[in-house]
């Protein structure tokens, strides 16, 4: 049984190369929002780390200063200093919300979340600490911020490490990805090209090969050619003239 081609061979060829194209292209376009997408990931992240490194740096500095003046307002129970504290507290809140808006790991918004709430103990302490210096208390009866913030950039470096290897992973299945395409690609282009060839070098061939025989005077065998449409009605000619030939030499 021939395999029949029911178009013609620009038509043919026309396909075949769209069917060679379209997976390359798909590739590429796939590729490109891949890549695309990896480069606004690694953006992201640069920035997410930039700013997180550079709140927390504003937050010991802030938490530092903060401990200063309520060390300060529980020696001399002043109300400016009282109020300094307010100020220099209220900024501390505003930067740890603005910090909070980064991806955080659960270590780091844990520790967040103990210093606001030893900063609340600690403004609680200053506002209900009686007026008079005379009455003041050690210091060491004081929360402790900084302790709560020294160690903050050995865990940021930590959640920093970890992303970069996430990203490192992501970037590993990027080429992963890539390298299949074109291991896989490449082939089917090949395979596709091939099938497309032999759909019209095969009826072809067959044509040169019923030619040569009218040429050399062979009228006996009947031609017969499949494949495109256009190469088929090609044969049905050469079968008319085999015939008128064959008539001829009789």
């Amino acid at each position: 049984m021939r395999f029949t081609v029911a178009t013609s061979v620009r038509r043919l060829i026309l396909i075949g190369y769209i069917l060679v194209v379209l997976p390359l292209m798909i590739a590429l376009i796939s590729t490109y929002y891949q890549v695309d997408s990896l480069s606004k990931q690694m953006q992201k992240t640069l920035f997410e780390t930039s700013s997180t490194t550079e709140s927390s740096r504003i937050i010991i500095s802030q938490v530092l200063n903060l401990e200063r003046t309520a060390g300060q307002d529980w020696v001399f129970r002043e109300a400016e200093l009282l109020l300094r504290y307010q100020v220099q507290r209220q900024q501390l809140l505003n930067r740890i919300q603005s910090f909070r808006e980064n991806q955080l790991n659960p270590v780091i918004l844990e520790r967040i979340a103990q210093l606001i709430s030893a900063e609340e103990h600690l403004y609680t302490k200053l506002e209900q600490a009686p007026k008079d210096p005379n009455g003041a208390t050690e210091l060491n009866n004081l929360s402790d911020l900084s302790a709560l913030v020294r160690v903050l950039p050995e865990d940021i470096s930590r959640s920093v490490s970890k992303k970069s290897e996430a990203m490192s992973d992501r970037i590993n299945n990027v080429e992963r990805l890539l390298l299949f395409q074109v291991l896989a690609l490449i082939p089917l282009a090949l395979l596709i090209a091939t099938v497309c060839s032999v759909l019209i070098t095969r009826p072809l061939r067959r044509l040169g090969h019923i030619i040569n025989k009218l040429g050399s005077a062979d009228f006996t065998n009947p031609v017969s050619v499949e494949g495109p449409q256009d190469i088929q009605q090609l044969g049905r000619r050469l079968a008319w003239l085999r015939l008128q030939l064959a008539e001829l030499d009789q």
